[in-house]
C-alpha cells in the first residue's frame, strides 16, 4: 500500500518506529527493524513527506515494516529550506492531530496534492499560503466547512446584508455573520473577528480552487496576509491539539510575513 512518511522516532539501539498515513489504513506507527544501521536500503526513503510502498506484518505491539518502495522523494523540497521547513510544519502538524487508524483517503489525497504543488511551485511568495489552503481543506475534511454565503445564525444571505456596515466571522458558528449578529457577539465578548468582502473573496477562491488559486491573476498576496489569521484562528479552535501559527513560525525564512 502507498503510505506518506510522517514522523519517525528511535526505538532501542537500531530501531526506528515510522509513522505514515495510507490512503487504505489510515495512520500507522510501524516498527523498522534495523533502520539506523548505516547500511539500511530504507534510511533515506523512510525520511519524512517521502511517499513509499510499504509491505507490513504483524507484530506483538507494532505492525513491522518489512519492505518499502519509494515512489516519491521530492528532491525539489528537499533542495530548498523554505520549502522543507514547509513541509516538515505539516508533517509533523498531522502527526499529532492524525489518530491511529483514523481512515480517509481523502486525507491521504490532499496531504500528497499538497507536496506535489510544494515540489513544483516556483511562486515563493505564495508557498505560506498554500499552507492556508492546506490547513482550510484538511478543516473541511474534519466536517468545519466554513459557511460564506449566508450569516450562520440568521440564514440570511450574504448579498442582503447592510451595506457599509462591518459583518464578521464566528468561529463558534462555523461561517461568517451578519452586521447586527457581528455587533452583537462582539458586545458579549465571543469569538468573532471582522472579515471583508475581499478576504471572504480570497477564503472562497481558496476553498473552491485549492492550490490553483495561486495560478490565478486574481491572488492578492496583501489580502492573503490579512486573511491568514483568520485561517488560523478557525483552524486552532477546532482542534483540541495546540497548532503554532505557521507564519510566525516559518518567519525566519523572511515569507509569509
Amino acid at each position: 500500500m502507498h503510505a506518506i512518511v510522517l514522523h519517525r522516532r528511535d526505538y532501542r539501539e537500531s530501531d526506528q518506529i515510522i509513522a505514515v498515513y495510507t490512503r487504505e489504513q489510515g495512520r500507522l506507527d510501524l516498527l523498522a527493524r534495523g533502520v539506523k544501521k548505516i547500511v539500511s536500503k530504507n534510511t533515506a526513503q523512510l525520511e519524512p513527506f517521502s511517499v513509499v510502498r510499504i509491505e507490513t506484518t504483524p507484530g506483538k505491539e507494532f505492525q513491522y515494516l518489512i519492505k518499502v518502495y519509494g515512489v516519491e522523494y521530492f528532491s525539489d523540497i528537499r533542495s530548498d529550506l523554505l520549502k522543507t521547513a514547509i513541509a516538515a510544519f505539516v508533517m509533523n502538524t498531522l502527526y499529532r492531530l492524525l489518530q491511529s487508524w483514523q481512515v480517509d483517503e481523502r486525507i491521504f489525497d490532499l496531504t500528497y496534492l499538497f507536496l506535489t504543488h510544494l515540489e513544483n511551485s516556483q511562486n515563493r511568495p505564495s508557498l505560506m499560503f498554500s499552507m492556508d489552503v492546506f490547513f482550510l481543506k484538511l478543516m473541511c475534511l474534519f466536517g468545519f466547512e466554513p459557511v460564506t454565503d449566508r450569516c450562520t445564525l440568521t440564514e440570511m444571505l450574504l448579498k442582503d446584508f447592510e451595506k457599509e456596515k462591518p459583518f464578521g466571522f464566528y468561529f463558534q458558528g462555523g461561517g461568517i455573520i451578519c452586521p447586527k449578529e457581528f455587533e452583537m457577539k462582539k458586545k458579549i465578548g465571543e469569538h468573532v473577528v471582522a472579515i471583508n468582502k475581499p478576504q471572504l473573496f480570497l477564503l472562497e477562491l481558496f476553498l473552491e480552487k485549492g492550490f490553483s488559486a495561486f495560478d490565478m491573476g486574481n491572488f492578492d498576496k496583501k489580502i492573503a496576509h490579512e486573511l491568514h489569521q483568520l485561517v488560523y484562528e478557525f483552524t486552532l479552535y477546532h482542534n483540541e491539539k495546540e497548532i503554532a501559527d505557521w507564519s510566525k513560525a516559518l518567519r525566519v525564512f523572511g515569507e509569509g510575513g
